[in-house]
């Protein structure tokens, strides 16, 4: 159930800069949902407090040890570590290069994932449930035609995902 005061604040100043207290004090202010390690949730707040052991430990600000351990080693010197909603320029949006590149490409991977779903994801089940019992599925050949019948879009989506990726790759460089 999400805090409303949260909420509240967060919409009042879309740009405020939340201290890493203030963002542990939130993350840790809710009652828990579930008895430690009887369930499982995603939680922000976790990477609230790694960073702030991070920066204890070190004795760095967690900018520099994203920089130092993490970008400069990938190469990545375009890419900061910001506390704040403003964006650097040069900014991309769309209808630039890359975001026209960026369209083909979620086209091409949501094929490529639109075959899987229908195609792969049924025989996949079939399978591994045979192979539980141990024995062969008894329409295997037809399992492995289905999933071979959408090889072309398969191969094509994932294809075009690549090129488009690639194509914003080069245009950002």
């Amino acid at each position: 159930m999400p805090d409303e005061r949260l909420v509240s604040a967060f919409f009042a100043d879309t740009f405020r800069q939340w201290t890493s207290r203030e963002l542990i004090a939130i993350g840790t202010s809710q009652p828990r949902v579930f008895a430690p390690g009887t369930n499982w949730a995603y939680s922000h707040t976790n990477y609230v407090i790694l960073g702030q052991a991070l920066e204890k430990i070190t004795g760095k600000s967690l900018a520099t040890l994203l920089r130092e351990n993490i970008l400069a080693p990938l190469g990545l010197k375009d890419t900061h570590s910001v506390a704040t909603a403003q964006m650097r320029e040069p900014t991309t949006g769309f209808g630039s290069p890359p975001s026209l590149f960026a369209g083909p490409a979620l086209i091409g991977l949501a094929t490529r994932l639109t075959a899987h779903l229908r195609a792969a994801q049924p025989v996949n089940r079939a399978q591994t449930a045979a192979a539980r019992q141990g024995i062969t599925p008894p329409a295997a050949r037809a399992l492995q035609t289905r999933w071979d019948s959408v090889i072309f879009l398969r191969v094509a989506g994932m294809a075009l995902g690549i090129v488009g990726l690639g194509l914003c790759a080069l245009w950002l460089r």
